[in-house]
């Protein structure tokens, strides 16, 4: 908030030290015009480029329960009830701390079946706006319907993961180790592991599945996922423009 304020403060005073000089040199009215528009296309541009992943990942979303506050869903528990916590939805859940390869911590919820060791499983990548709370009702239908264990995490930057930058390279981290804790920790068999991602999430099980078929070209012993399952997922950001 406050390097916002001081930016403004910075462009105020430049834009007046720009006009002092082109008013002093005598340069007509049109072609001080034509200079400001330039001058602001090329800060509009900067800024575009500058801020790039932060226009295309939406980690919190205005709450409306509590609009007029400026109340954001940016956490699981910023959000309303029934979207906090698996348990407002009788699910038996565990907290997981997923370590990506950079040290980064993404926050996840297990969430088991009646027989987690032989049921199958579903590791799911959730959409771009907001927490993966918000997803519950899906988590929920998922977990009851296929009779499947569920983990579902936040993405770096997202719910309460490590509040770091986002950007392709780090999803495809977390989404790695979402995978390496299903396979090497979570007493799930590893051969029965689907790949489930909507929207945001698509893109990144359609990496992550490429990514594992070459690791398992490499070594022949490592585990392959037994499905991809796509929802609403985009082809390219192009074609969303």
């Amino acid at each position: 908030m406050y390097w916002r304020i001081a930016l403004a403060f910075i462009g105020n005073a430049l834009f007046h030290r720009l006009s002092s000089f082109l008013f002093d040199v005598g340069l007509p009215w049109y072609g001080r015009v034509t200079i400001y528009v330039i001058v602001a296309g090329g800060l509009l541009l900067g800024s575009i480029w500058h801020w790039q992943e932060s226009i295309l990942y939406v980690p919190a979303l205005p709450n409306p329960s509590n609009p007029a506050f400026g109340g954001t869903m940016k956490r699981p528990q910023d959000c309303p009830e029934g979207f906090k916590s698996p348990t407002e939805r009788g699910l038996e859940f565990e907290d997981v701390q997923l370590e990506c390869s950079d040290g980064v911590k993404c926050h996840a919820w297990f969430i088991p079946a009646a027989n987690r060791e032989l049921a199958p499983t579903i590791l799911f990548s959730h959409e771009n706006a907001g927490p993966m709370s918000l997803r519950l009702p899906l988590i929920e239908v998922l977990r009851h319907h296929l009779r499947a264990n569920v983990l579902c995490y936040d993405y770096r930057g997202y719910g309460n993961s490590d509040q770091v930058q986002i950007d392709e390279t780090g999803l495809m981290r977390d989404a790695h180790a979402a995978w390496r804790w299903l396979v090497g920790e979570s007493r799930v068999d590893a051969t029965r592991i689907v790949l489930f991602g909507s929207s945001l999430g698509g893109a990144v099980t359609i990496q992550l599945a490429r990514d594992l078929c070459k690791s398992k070209s490499q070594d022949a012993t490592l585990p392959l996922p037994l499905g991809v399952v796509l929802m609403n997922t985009f082809t390219s950001i192009e074609a969303m423009l």
